[in-house]
């Protein structure tokens, strides 16, 4: 497949003619939204929510566990190192500032798609998802 001219950075897109209908369940939707924020926010130079990500994998952080204390001052020392590196990264790839100067066709569409997720499960601050680039808005149908 060929892609199409104005491709965002990173990525081929395909036929904008064709539609695809998934069905998710709502633990799908969950990791597709984070997934999907994760992308924007990285893309964006945001490093706060990937950094603890990162830093609470495979621990047990419930306050009911005999060790919280213990692993909950290292998860903060792990997630402030992933942090001060991801920031270094970020002053390398766009500068100075640490962020992109503009966001691409590639980071809006994840926008978009972000604020749809948002939306259709109910945690977004507004009644509708807005279109942030050049891609319509994908249409979620919520079935109970």
């Amino acid at each position: 497949m060929e892609p199409a001219s104005g491709a965002g950075s990173g990525g081929e897109r395909m036929n904008d003619t064709k539609k695809y209908i998934v069905e998710f369940t709502e633990e799908h939707m969950r990791v597709l939204h984070k997934a999907v924020e994760m992308y924007m926010r990285l893309m964006m130079g945001q490093d706060w929510d990937f950094s603890e990500e990162i830093a609470g994998l495979g621990m047990d952080l419930s306050t009911d566990n005999p060790r919280h204390k213990e692993l909950f001052n290292l998860f903060l020392l792990k997630r402030e190192d992933i942090r001060y590196v991801m920031r270094s990264v970020f002053h390398i790839a766009f500068g100075h500032a640490g962020v992109p100067e503009e966001k691409t066709d590639d980071m809006l569409t994840a926008e978009t798609i972000w604020d749809a997720i948002r939306t259709s499960r109910g945690v977004n601050r507004w009644d509708k998802a807005y279109q942030w680039g050049k891609e319509p808005i994908p249409k979620i149908e919520v079935i109970e």
